[in-house]
């Protein structure tokens, strides 16, 4: 009976982690283009996103040559399961400045994207395709 309760347990625990809610770890996600919505033009930037949990977001640059830290202020979720579609918007700020970041998947592909306005235009139209995460504990 134990040997049953381990196997259920080996075998169901991965799939358990997998679908659990995006906002209780902390990812680190990957992208080597962007997609410049004003601009209609693909961007190659190399670029990790470091989401620590609900404090922090860091956007590291071409290996560290720029690095922006943003303070997460608010969260608005519909992704409990980071295989499905969904969405997690973070309200963030970066040098008093308020903004918005946004990590999802949409037709089986991952991305996030910035919206930081200002005059009522968005000074970052941004959308990162992301080619992997990483959970790091």
């Amino acid at each position: 009976m134990r040997y049953l309760l381990f196997s259920v347990l080996c075998f169901a625990l991965p799939a358990v982690l997998s679908a659990q809610n995006a906002l209780q770890k902390n990812v680190e996600w990957y992208s080597a283009k962007t997609f410049d919505k004003l601009n209609n033009a693909e961007v190659i930037l190399d670029s990790k996103f470091v989401i620590n949990k609900d404090r922090t977001i860091e956007w590291i640059q071409n290996q560290g040559q720029h690095v922006y830290q943003f303070t997460i202020t608010g969260t608005r979720a519909s992704w409990t399961d980071m295989k499905q579609n969904g969405t997690i918007s973070y309200n963030v700020k970066c040098k008093n400045i308020n903004g918005v970041i946004t990590v999802g998947r949409e037709n089986k592909d991952l991305f996030i994207e910035l919206e930081f306005l200002e005059n009522g235009v968005n000074t970052t139209p941004f959308r990162f395709n992301i080619e992997r995460t990483e959970v790091v504990l």
